[in-house]
């Protein structure tokens, strides 16, 4: 019997429909199952249902609830406390008690919550696992439905966190919403479990969204929700791991008689219920849901004509538009970067670090995050250019802002401040300024490393991204057992990594494997050297049959790497293999791009006449 709570922070999301619907169609589709009311302080999931006052419910769960406290014994079956819903094949519901309303209030009142939930010991708990153990022996559902009460409450917490296997959590857009669902959340991650060790999965679900709203518009919105219930609690375990939102739309027929919802034909709210239940039947949520359309990457022509027109329009109202105009200018400068015009995407990315630093000038708290993300990406730019100087600058800057920004929330900012310093210590490197490279990567590697260590899905690549730079800094201050000791623990995280995720992980593994050559090399274990860019070329060479734009590159730096192994084992006829391989990919390389290949081609033919 899987367990799937209904829960919202906020009323009026259409949660005990949503449920209705689920439950309805399942039982259609030929599994079994029983809903509960656990809304306990506003029962109407019978209504749903099509239950009436003139029906007989029977005492229900405030019933049970009341006989347990006062020390009756559990009943032998709870047939009659379910209700058969009409006109559905193989669907109970355990509602919260008689629909007469003083009668039911009068025994929901006469429930001590402190002496059944908070005395020691929990009676309550008893009761919780019994109610689920009994349901289970005597209907064996496939689901169990649970209708979570709304806000934070003693029942809320035993459905969220001591019944459920998964718990669908409906938000509205409102700070209130969105902030009391993440803190519930977090609450129920953080409480001891009764089924087992792990968690409920959680999944969300944005609802009551206007039917004819923009689907691009939509996408960013749920992104934006799932960020914001994903921010870094407090303690760190907390923090929540959740899908992207599902999509639950509204449509004007709905808010004259809901009950369509459960009758009607086309609804386009049917789409987003079917995802739901797909979802509940434990498939991922889809990149696209209904009602969501992702968008396609603009070109820098499209960029530059949306820019032109938003310069006119932060002219003349800049506090609306100048954020739009900032962003566009920096998703310019990454487009003109990709396709290879770097002074252009060097001067789209000056305009945006102008305009935001005149946003932060006037608003720091809301735009110094952003500076410092123009000011990163600037940097890398200019890096790219070889204008290192100008480079440093920028990051030096960037870093900075991000270090005050972790003082005072390094929940979320200490991941800006690692990455920073990263940049920072290559900026140092490439300048030669080695101690200060190596002290900026020493303090980016411990902070990821703690990072890692709560968070580890999170984090551990760029742990081992981080190894990997520490070492090659060890490496350039002539420190060869420390680099040899950082690459090796790169190599096994990513040994790892790309085992559980060979598509995304495999080349970080070849590059941490030439590295780790490189290191053995360096302190003359000649076949530990061999093995490890054997391996490294091995993986280039089905990387690039695959994908050889991306790939030809790297496989001809191994195979250079790989003849420099042979021929210092006095293997003379493999090294000259390798290097003649290699020096045949460069020069068709060079051919088609000689500004960047014909250095590498020198360097290939070089060693093949050595």
């Amino acid at each position: 019997m899987k367990v799937t709570t209904f829960y919202s922070f906020k009323g009026g999301l259409g949660r005990s429909l949503l449920l209705s619907w689920a439950a309805r169609q399942m039982a259609a589709e030929g599994a079994s199952v029983i809903a509960l009311d656990f809304d306990l302080e506003a029962p109407g999931l019978a209504y749903k249902f099509g239950f009436t006052a003139k029906d007989a419910m029977g005492p229900g769960l405030v019933g049970l609830l009341h006989q347990f406290q006062f020390g009756q014994p559990p009943p032998d079956s709870l047939h009659d406390y379910l209700r058969k819903v009409p006109g559905a094949k193989d669907l109970w519901l355990l509602p919260a008690g008689p629909l007469d309303p003083p009668t039911y209030w009068k025994t929901l009142a006469a429930i001590s919550w402190e002496s059944l939930l908070r005395d020691k010991p929990s009676h309550g708990l008893r009761f919780f696992q019994w109610l689920r153990e009994a349901l289970e022996a005597e209907f064996a559902p496939d689901h169990l439905f649970i209708d979570a009460r709304t806000g934070v409450t003693e029942m809320g917490g035993v459905a969220l966190s001591i019944l459920a296997d998964q718990v669908l959590a409906l938000t509205g857009t409102s700070e209130e919403s969105v902030v009391g669902t993440r803190e519930v959340l977090r609450s129920t991650i953080s409480m001891p479990q009764s089924w087992g060790d792990k968690p409920p999965r959680l999944g969300l679900a944005l609802s009551r969204m206007p039917a004819n709203m923009d689907p691009i518009e939509l996408d960013k919105l749920r992104r934006s929700i799932r960020d914001r219930i994903s921010e870094v609690a407090d303690p760190l375990p907390a923090t929540l791991e959740v899908e992207l939102p599902l999509i639950v739309r509204s449509e004007p027929a709905l808010q004259v008689d809901e009950t369509l919802a459960l009758t009607g034909e086309g609804l386009r709210v049917h789409e987003d219920y079917q995802a739901v239940l797909a979802w509940i039947q434990g498939e991922a949520v889809p990149t696209d849901p209904p009602g969501v359309l992702l968008p396609e990457t603009p070109s820098p022509q499209e960029l530059k004509a949306s820019i032109a027109h938003q310069r006119i329009l932060a002219e003349r109202v800049p506090d609306q538009y100048l954020p739009d105009l900032a962003l566009s200018l920096m998703n310019l400068a990454g487009q003109l970067s990709f396709v290879g015009r770097r002074e252009e995407a060097a001067l789209a990315s000056r305009e945006a670090l102008a305009t935001y630093r005149q946003l932060a000038d006037l608003d720091p708290e809301a735009y110094d995050p952003s500076l410092a993300m123009a000011l990163s990406n600037l940097g890398v730019m200019l890096s790219e250019l070889g204008r290192r100087e100008e480079a440093l600058l920028a990051i030096e800057e960037a870093a900075g802002i991000y270090r005050r920004l972790a003082e005072t929330r390094p929940d979320a900012f200490e991941p800006n401040l690692a990455t920073s310093l990263n940049n920072l210590s290559n900026c140092y490197a490439g300048l030669g300024r080695r101690e200060e490279a190596l002290l900026a990567i020493e303090e980016a590697a411990g902070i990821y490393r703690r990072l890692a260590e709560a968070r580890p899905d999170a984090f551990v690549p760029n742990l081992a991204a981080s190894l990997n730079n520490l070492s090659n800094r060890y490496a350039d201050l002539g420190r060869p057992e420390e680099a040899l000791l950082a690459i090796e623990e790169a190599a096994g995280i990513r040994r790892k990594l790309a085992k559980a995720r060979p598509d995304a992980f495999v080349p970080n593994l070849a590059t941490s494997l030439n590295n780790l050559s490189n290191r053995y090399a360096d302190l003359g274990r000649r076949e530990e050297a061999l093995l490890a860019i054997e391996e490294a070329a091995e993986i280039y060479r089905k990387l690039a049959e695959a994908r050889p734009d991306a790939f030809e590159p790297d496989l001809a730096m191994s195979l250079n790497n790989l003849s420099n192994c042979y021929a210092k084992l006095g293997r003379h006829e493999k090294a000259l293999l390798a290097i003649e391989e290699a020096a045949g990919i460069y020069r068709r390389l060079a051919e088609a791009r000689p500004d960047a290949f014909e250095p590498n081609l020198a360097a290939g033919l070089n060693n093949l006449s050595g």
